[in-house]
């Protein structure tokens, strides 16, 4: 099983790479984690906001890998808590499913 934490940017922060690395190495065995980094479109003043987010989305969609779980990690969005989303990785580890987790 494979987790792909897919965001939008690049070269982030210091303690965001730390938090990474940790969390890979928490994995338990026959789970890896996966990092992918979509470039941030380039806004300018005169960038349409709503468009780029658009294009940004599209992106992040393309780089799910096939019959991925999807969990995308939004503040609108259902709250689970720690002990939730751990019952569900467990879930989709034991069935080998990979998971795209989508933030951005």
């Amino acid at each position: 099983m494979r987790i792909h934490l897919i965001t939008v940017g690049e070269r982030m922060p210091v303690w965001v790479k730390q938090g990474y690395e940790e969390y890979a190495r928490r994995m338990p065995p026959g789970c890896r984690l996966r990092l992918v980094e979509i470039p941030a479109a380039r806004r300018t003043k005169a960038s349409d906001r709503k468009r780029l987010i658009q294009e940004e989305g599209e992106r992040m969609l393309a780089a799910i890998p096939a019959r991925a779980a999807v969990v995308a990690l939004d503040v609108t969005g259902q709250p689970w808590s720690t002990p939730e989303l751990a019952q569900r990785l467990e879930y989709w580890l034991r069935d080998g499913q990979d998971v795209a987790l989508l933030v951005g």
